[in-house]
């Protein structure tokens, strides 16, 4: 048993030590939430959620909004942090949907409405999808 409990504690820290050697853009950082999202990685969710919270700009903002949603929508219920991980460190809401999505969502949508003037001339603006605009209107 002592050996089973050293094993999980190196392979955290190991995974730890993967972890942080990732490195992020702007154009990879959706693709790698997804995939932290499928597998459930929590530690990964939440240093792809600081890198779009820290790297969101007037330029990048609607594109950020829109990419958010996208995911959202592509998301598999049974692979949601929420359904896998009852009362877990990633809470759902009841659409089934991780605390992160909604977060950054929020996040994008809040941004957007304090910089309306200049993300409107974006043209990531110009290129929102359906979804993306009715989260701005409603």
């Amino acid at each position: 048993h002592d050996d089973c409990v050293h094993l999980r504690a190196h392979t955290r820290a190991c995974t730890r030590t993967r972890l942080s050697q990732i490195n992020m853009s702007t154009e990879s950082v959706f693709e790698i939430l997804l995939t932290a999202e499928e597998l459930g990685v929590a530690e990964l969710l939440a240093m792809c959620e600081k890198h779009l919270m820290e790297n969101l700009t007037v330029e990048n903002a609607a594109r950020f909004l829109d990419s958010a949603v996208q995911m959202k929508a592509t998301m598999k219920p049974e692979r949601r942090p929420s359904a896998t991980k009852p009362g877990g460190s990633i809470p759902g809401g009841n659409d089934g949907s991780s605390s992160e999505g909604r977060a950054l969502i929020e996040r994008c949508l809040e941004f957007v409405e304090e910089n309306a003037e200049a993300v409107v001339k974006t043209s990531g603006f110009l290129d929102l999808s359906k979804k993306a605009i009715t989260h701005l209107v409603c």
